[in-house]
């Protein structure tokens, strides 16, 4: 992945932390005293995250484009027999 969508998936799994906190937040300062209100909130929250979840997983199952591996080759950690497991 290029460092601009690394920087858009980065940006969306704070969006998927920070909004329920933000509902919260929105809910004990402004909706407090309005139940139909803070439910609407808090709901919005919570199926917004769920979306923006989905988008991310999404996103992470297409094809790394122009993958490098950085770092040592593999190397086999278990060599017996038939069984070979690389680390």
């Amino acid at each position: 992945m290029f460092p601009a969508q690394l920087m858009k998936l980065e940006a969306l799994s704070w969006i998927v932390l920070l909004l329920p906190l933000l509902a919260a937040v929105g809910i004990t300062l402004f909706a407090l005293r309005d139940p139909k209100l803070s439910a609407k909130l808090s709901i919005a929250a919570v199926v917004g995250s769920f979306v923006v979840s989905l988008a991310l997983f999404f996103l992470m199952q297409q094809p790394l484009q122009a993958a490098k591996m950085i770092g040592p080759a593999p190397f086999d950690w278990l060599d017996v027999g038939d069984l070979k497991i690389e680390l």
